[in-house]
């Protein structure tokens, strides 16, 4: 197992996070957030980081994807995902420079925007930041 520190590097270094809306005909306004955190380590990693994350009371799932060699430990729920991002520095040099994203679009799930008639449009804004200035870079 892995102390608390350690387990913060870990995820600095290897969690990958990641935010979709997702169409459903089942909800009622058409749509439904989908979010994870995705780690991907060697195969001796896995069970340690997972047990270190239990010991933390941060809930993860492993599976195998049907692409690669090695199994990803998936971290999905709303309350475990929060305390994943309390720990972790956001400003931190981080694998992956999704985090400032994924953490305005869960503080947008925390407020219950997604609940909200018109709660997409909050969150298509969030997604769709860095195409717009990658555009604008190309226009102007």
């Amino acid at each position: 197992m892995y102390t608390r520190g350690q387990v913060e590097g870990i995820l600095i270094f290897t969690a990958r996070p990641t935010f979709k809306i997702v169409n459903s005909k089942k909800h009622k306004l058409g749509w439904v957030p989908r979010y994870h955190i995705a780690i991907r380590v060697t195969e001796k990693f896995i069970e340690p980081i997972r047990q270190s994350l239990s010991y933390l009371d941060i809930h993860s799932r492993r599976e195998r994807e049907k692409s690669r060699h090695v199994d990803t430990i998936f971290i999905t729920r709303r309350d475990s995902i929060s305390k994943v991002i309390e720990m972790i520095s956001i400003n931190a040099t981080n694998r992956s420079d999704n985090w400032e994203k994924f953490v305005k679009l869960m503080s947008l799930i925390e407020e219950k925007i997604h609940l909200e008639e018109d709660g997409r449009y909050s969150f298509e804004v969030i997604l769709n930041e860095e195409q717009d200035k990658q555009t604008e870079n190309i226009y102007w």
